[in-house]
């Protein structure tokens, strides 16, 4: 009896099984990225016992586009022996190309450990530089709280406020008075802001600022406010400012962009009670909805000791920071460097099975196959793990940001707490459609150059 070896065995071309030994290291990694992950979202970065970063958490996004490759390469010859059922036997370049590329071989790891993490890698960078980018403008916004503020020590002149609004580019002026009043049978200080906030809810629609309803109107001479939570239980109290009057808690508030921040004790009162005795009511401040500059703003009030800002400096003085500009660049460096090495990668990994591929070509051209059919047969066989490790570096690069953030504080880049990483598929699309464009005409380029048949028939002979 003829003993016949397996032809799994026999065929360099096709992947052995994997060892039990190896089975248990890469389940192993999987478990120890998703148990990082876990902590790092649960207590964040620093250890508690030290107050120092873990190094084991940091490694956490690694590890995880790691495990993500493992996983991909354990489960991309599914995809594909299905892809090769769809192909038929009629399609020679495409059940070719599917064949070979389902049986995997040694070459195969090669471009899922490089492309799948620069793809991870960039999409993570273009999803959080876009939350940066978000949370920066949103910040600009709650520190100016229009898309400019004019503030004065003092009563800021009408006429002054008349040649605001006939700025080019001033779309609405809305005035706003504040100061500082004590309640309370401790004599507390608390910061009182008189807005029509019916106004300005109109003026922010549209812009990262909630501003909050006005209050509901109350019978009698009490005026109807809004008071900070700490201030709700006093219900009905007097403030002093600009004249005593009776005040009722209607709502509470925590603080007003621009206006006053969230720590301060506030009252907010219709701006209709800036009024002295005998008066019209008066300003301190204009909230200003429009595209003028801040220049022009300042020389249109001309008013001694007047602050004027604008969202524009405001973003300014946010994205100036010489750490948030490292931060964005080092995530476009790390990914042109990666997508630079998955190139690469994918170039070593034709050049692994040159010579078996070479040969193969060769008498699939000795049978009748065209020079263009060869082509495409190398550009089908790299293709699809090209692809795949592109979908799942996509997904895991959207995936990253919910997985890893929660532990990260990304307030020094971003100038307030990143509040979410809403998921955008464009750019992230866009990076993982050209780079695994420029991997498959990588392919398509080495393919082009191919031995000559007669060459490759004679070095099959002489092995």
């Amino acid at each position: 009896l003829t003993l016949r070896r397996p032809l799994r065995e026999r065929r360099a071309d096709v992947a052995a099984r994997p060892s039990p030994r190896r089975v248990v290291a890469e389940v192993t990694v999987v478990v120890l990225a998703l148990a990082g992950a876990y902590l790092l979202r649960t207590r964040g970065l620093a250890d508690p016992s030290s107050g120092r970063a873990d190094p084991f958490l940091m490694a956490v996004p690694a590890a995880l586009t790691v495990a993500a490759a493992l996983v991909t390469l354990r489960l991309y010859p599914y995809p594909l022996r299905l892809a090769l059922r769809l192909a038929g036997r009629r399609r020679v370049v495409a059940f070719l190309g599917l064949a070979r590329a389902a049986g995997g071989g040694t070459a195969a790891p090669l471009p899922v450990l490089v492309l799948l993490p620069a793809l991870a890698v960039a999409v993570f960078g273009s999803v959080v530089s876009g939350a940066i980018g978000e949370s920066q403008q949103a910040a600009a916004w709650r520190q100016v709280g229009a898309s400019a503020r004019i503030e004065a020590e003092t009563d800021i002149p009408p006429a002054a406020a008349a040649r605001v609004r006939v700025l080019p580019g001033v779309e609405e002026v809305l005035p706003v008075a504040e100061g500082v009043t004590h309640i309370g049978p401790g004599y507390r200080a608390v910061r009182v802001v008189a807005v029509d906030l019916a106004a300005y809810r109109r003026m922010t629609g549209g812009t990262p600022l909630t501003v909050p309803a006005p209050p509901d109107g109350t019978s009698g001479s009490a005026v109807p406010a809004l008071v900070s939570p700490s201030l709700a239980g006093l219900g009905t109290f007097e403030i002093g400012w600009p004249v005593r009057r009776t005040v009722v808690a209607r709502g509470t508030v925590g603080g007003l962009p621009g206006l006053a921040p969230a720590a301060d004790e506030i009252v907010v009162v219709p701006y209709s009670v800036a009024t002295r005795t005998g008066t019209a009511p008066f300003a301190t401040m204009l909230l200003v909805r429009g595209d003028a500059s801040r220049a022009a703003l300042t020389a249109a009030v001309d008013t001694p000791q007047t602050l004027v800002v604008t969202v524009a400096d405001a973003l300014g003085s946010i994205t100036g920071g010489p750490m948030t500009g490292v931060v964005l660049a080092a995530f476009a460096v790390v990914t042109a460097a990666l997508a630079a090495y998955a190139l690469v990668a994918v170039v070593l990994a034709l050049v692994a099975g040159a010579a078996d591929r070479a040969r193969a070509l060769a008498y699939l051209r000795t049978l009748g196959l065209s020079r263009r059919q060869a082509r495409g047969l190398t550009v089908v066989e790299i293709a699809p793990l090209i692809v795949l490790a592109s979908l799942a570096g996509l997904l895991l690069g959207l995936a990253l940001p919910a997985a890893v953030a929660p532990g990260v504080d990304l307030s020094p880049y971003a100038g307030q707490p990143v509040e979410g990483f809403p998921i955008t598929v464009g750019t992230p699309a866009l990076l993982a459609g050209g780079l695994a464009a420029a991997a498959v005409l990588g392919a398509l380029a080495y393919a082009t150059a191919g031995r000559a048949v007669t060459g490759v028939l004679r070095l099959g002979e002489s092995a």
